[in-house]
């Protein structure tokens, strides 16, 4: 039977096309493949998490060590810390989604 009627609630707040957008600030997303920048290290993977939140200037000369410390602390909750400055694509697919992971939480 299909849907005809009601309304998804995320925290009280009604998903509807006014809240869409400060409702997805809030929601971190994982994608199947992963969605990383294989190129980049493993902290700047982590680190893009922040650049909706961050306005350019702030990241003009890097990313704030604050937003790093914290990239670092989510990469070690994760056993990743060994890689931090690894490239993602020399990760296995295991060690990719968890990067995929830290850099949704850092949000």
């Amino acid at each position: 039977m299909p849907i005809t009627r009601g309304q998804i609630v995320i925290n009280g707040t009604p998903l509807n096309s006014h809240t869409l957008s400060p409702i997805r600030r809030q929601v971190g997303m994982l994608f199947q493949g992963g969605g990383l920048i294989p190129q980049l290290s493993v902290i700047d993977n982590v680190l893009c998490g922040k650049l909706r939140n961050l306005k350019p200037q702030h990241t003009l000369f890097g990313f704030p060590k604050q937003d790093c410390r914290q990239g670092i602390e989510l990469l070690e909750r994760l056993g990743l810390r060994e890689h931090v400055y690894q490239k993602v694509y020399q990760l296995s697919g295991g060690q990719q989604q968890r990067v995929a992971i830290a850099r949704a939480l850092i949000q």
